[in-house]
């Protein structure tokens, strides 16, 4: 096919609102048939525009079958919006002529035969009014598709703390779990007290032994963390036990950065014999433990081998280390992306969190100074009042250290404190250093 010559179309063309001879005061329109039909393929096709108001209906007839297109409808009105307008060029006077087109945009022509009931079609039907349970999926599926990670985190923490009838946290779930408790504590004739002291026996720990006595009893460290990590574990040990032996070893893992501060500031104080060991061991538990604390809440696994080189590295622990803690604290599963990875929920993190002061705590053999308190607090970056609440729950005894050169405050904590005295019923147990339950109290003027 040839070009047209450049001298067909004006140098300059100017652009003129139209005149009568195009513009009317319901048109032109825009339209398009979803059918695919031509309407200059040939047949006879007639239209009509019946207007009233803003709102314009376009019948196009032909031969058996009306095309018919409604302003209103909402392929008409949806999204994207925009102005349209048609023109004419005349190319001897060199001016375009615009005239916007009616409507509010793009008409819909669905074909409609003639002598046959329509309803609403799909395409043009209005969507039926969602219930509040349907706006809070379709809510769910836009945040999970287009939402940041920190959106997606406010709304799972949102819908957890909804109260709903399937819920535990439903009034009549509730209601229900209260219900059975009570004929329970009837039927096995228990007080008050007692009901509150089995309640109090039941806590979100580390693994304990609730009669014991002395602090390596109470919390042993075979039991806080897997046996397959332990194993693991051994060749950190004996790192740790050079790095005592060796101050230029010891240097050279501060700068490796493999191991925390925490960890590597305690072993020049270690003692000499068993106790030594047992508090070097409790060493290499922390620095395992702190490094998870401290890393991502996920840890995706690599493809189909199914490892963990690039969770390991990301928190500078061994796999075979990494591994059997994932399955202590965290939870494995699909993720959205394809894949399985490990997430740690906020009640696991916290369960983590008590490890890691726990076995601090061991690590200096279940007493720890003002000045030690102060590091765990930094690197852990709490508050001192809520890292003694959290000890308290486990059973230490926490004091208010007097005179530190540290500007926070700071306590010293002990369990199951050596100078406990023992009396007619012996001496203490864990047990007893257990926060109590407190039962609610009834406001003056009601029963």
């Amino acid at each position: 096919m040839k070009r047209k010559r450049e001298s067909s179309l004006p140098e300059n063309i100017a652009v003129e609102p139209a005149g009568r001879g195009i513009a009317s005061a319901a048109g032109p329109y825009a339209a398009f048939f979803a059918s695919g039909f031509r309407p200059n393929c040939g047949l006879p096709c007639s239209w009509e525009v019946h207007s009233s108001g803003d709102r314009q209906l376009l019948v196009a007839r032909t031969d058996g079958v009306d095309f018919v297109g409604d302003s209103a409808w909402p392929a008409t009105l949806g999204p994207p919006t925009c102005s349209y307008a048609l023109g004419v060029l005349d190319k001897r006077a060199g001016v375009l002529r615009l005239a916007p087109a009616g409507g509010s945009g793009l008409v819909r022509l669905e074909p409609r035969v003639r002598g046959y009931e329509y309803g609403a079609s799909p395409s043009v039907a209005p969507a039926p009014a969602l219930d509040r349970e349907g706006r809070v999926e379709q809510n769910r599926r836009l945040v999970d598709a287009f939402g940041s990670t920190r959106r997606r985190k406010q709304l799972a923490v949102k819908e957890a703390a909804a109260v709903r009838p399937d819920a535990v946290g439903g009034a009549e779930a509730v209601t229900a779990l209260l219900a059975a408790a009570n004929e329970r504590a009837v039927a096995g004739g228990q007080t008050k007290e007692e009901v509150f002291s089995l309640a109090a026996e039941h806590r979100a720990i580390p693994p304990h032994h609730r009669h014991a006595t002395a602090a390596a009893d109470a919390y042993r460290l075979d039991e806080l963390l897997p046996a397959a990590a332990w194993a693991a574990l051994e060749g950190d040990v004996a790192e740790l036990q050079r790095a005592v032996d060796d101050d230029l070893f010891c240097e050279d893992l501060r700068a490796s950065g493999l191991w925390p501060a925490l960890v590597l500031d305690r072993l020049p104080r270690l003692p000499r014999g068993s106790e030594g060991a047992a508090r070097l061991r409790a060493l290499a538990a922390l620095g395992a433990l702190l490094q998870l604390h401290q890393g991502p809440p996920v840890a995706r696994e690599d493809g189909a081998t199914g490892g963990l080189t690039v969770a390991a590295a990301k928190r500078r622990l061994p796999e075979k280390v990494l591994r059997p803690l994932l399955e202590r604290f965290f939870s494995r599963h699909e993720a959205e992306a394809g894949g399985l990875q490990w997430s740690r929920s906020r009640e696991q993190g916290r369960v983590l969190l008590l490890h890691v002061l726990i076995v601090a705590l061991l690590a200096d053999s279940g007493e720890m100074g003002a000045g030690q308190f102060d590091r765990v607090r930094e690197a852990l970056k709490i508050a001192p009042a809520e890292l003694a609440t959290m000890y308290r729950e486990m059973g230490c005894v926490c004091t208010a250290a007097v005179g530190t050169a540290s500007p926070m405050r700071q306590f010293r904590v002990v369990l199951l404190p050596a100078a406990a005295a023992a009396g007619e019923q012996g001496p203490k147990r864990l047990r007893d250093y257990f926060p109590k339950p407190k039962a609610p109290t009834l406001q003056r003027g009601r029963r």
